[in-house]
């Protein structure tokens, strides 16, 4: 009987951690398609306030210079960095970069191959 009950806990938990592990797979895959699709629909002009309602807090916000900032715009005073994910696995970074008006100037996809 003591046997039985072990070897039932153990499938119990096994199953919890399979469904734990899909369904934390399952909310990547949705977050990056989200991320793919908002980022998209990010256009010049739009504000900060736009841009966040549209595909959430930046995993970092940086200057103007520095990795993600390959060419110097000179209107340029902020940049919110996105990541996949799956980053850096899948190293897609949507870049927004903003200007002294607190407005989208320019945006760029950063991804390997």
């Amino acid at each position: 009987m003591a046997r039985f009950r072990l070897e039932r806990a153990t499938v119990t938990v096994a199953a919890a951690m399979l469904v734990a592990i899909a369904a934390w797979i399952g909310s990547c895959v949705l977050r990056d398609r989200a991320l793919g699709e908002g980022f998209l629909r990010v256009s010049a002009g739009m504000s900060e306030s736009d841009v966040v309602g549209i595909i959430g807090d930046p995993k970092q916000i940086t200057g103007c210079v520095g990795e993600f900032a390959p060419h110097e715009h000179p209107d340029c005073t902020k940049t919110y960095v996105y990541a996949s994910a799956w980053a850096p696995l899948n190293p897609y970074y949507p870049v927004v970069w903003f200007g002294r008006d607190g407005r989208v100037i320019d945006k760029y996809p950063f991804a390997s191959p």
